[in-house]
């Protein structure tokens, strides 16, 4: 069971064991109340040096590469269709 002081900011707790004979153990827990604002900024991360950067030309190259290679992908994966048995005459 959960009781709570009204007169002071606390909150206890009653805790019965598995067995009868057990004794109940009181928890005591203070009550914090907390802001809605942070108390930090949160802190901004290092922007990457303009030197490690890719450019546009050099993205769309590696872009086209990576298209051709799923394109060969996609052919090597692909079902070849079965040749059909050749009927022999009767």
């Amino acid at each position: 069971m959960t009781f709570r002081n009204e007169t002071a900011p606390y909150v206890y707790t009653k805790t019965m064991g598995f067995s009868q004979l057990d004794r109940p153990t009181f928890d005591k827990y203070r009550l914090v109340k907390e802001d809605e604002t942070p108390a930090e900024p949160p802190k901004k991360q290092a922007s990457t040096p303009v030197a490690d950067m890719v450019t546009k030309a050099e993205f769309e190259a590696v872009l086209g590469r990576v298209s051709a290679l799923e394109a060969d992908v996609e052919k090597l994966t692909a079902k070849k269709p079965k040749k059909k048995e050749e009927q022999t005459d009767e």
